[in-house]
């Protein structure tokens, strides 16, 4: 292997171990978990206070205050488009876009490498010629 090439692919080890162990969670463990929103650290007492008092709401049978609060609880949860394996496992969050855009220069690098070698192989062969 060229040394140039095998240097390039050893600077995209971290990327290669990333990804093969999200594919080895995606094909053997259940589907990742794609939170419905997420909460501040501020938000999370507020969220956590609406939630006692939906209990409550429910032991009194007060369904009409029950969904006025599940609405209010909904609306402090907002969504950010990321996936993890597990919570309880310390898994890292895998944001999709910016995880998307590396995914895909790291491929584009890879094949204008190749490419790259390809060429002075070429180069190297037609010389000999």
């Amino acid at each position: 292997m060229p040394r140039e090439f095998a240097k390039y692919l050893s600077g995209i080890q971290d990327w290669h171990e990333n990804l093969e162990n999200f594919r080895h969670a995606l094909a053997h463990r259940m589907p990742p978990y794609i939170p419905p929103g997420f909460l501040t650290r501020d938000q999370t007492n507020e969220y956590e206070n609406i939630q006692m008092q939906i209990n409550e709401a429910l032991l009194e049978k007060n369904y009409e205050t029950t969904e006025k609060l599940e609405h209010e609880q909904a609306d402090l949860l907002s969504f950010h488009p990321i996936e993890t394996h597990s919570f309880s496992e310390n898994s890292p969050l895998v944001y999709f876009h910016s995880q998307m855009l590396i995914d895909i220069d790291t491929v584009m690098g890879f094949a204008f490498q190749i490419l790259r070698e390809f060429d002075e192989q070429n180069t190297t062969h037609q010389d000999m010629l």
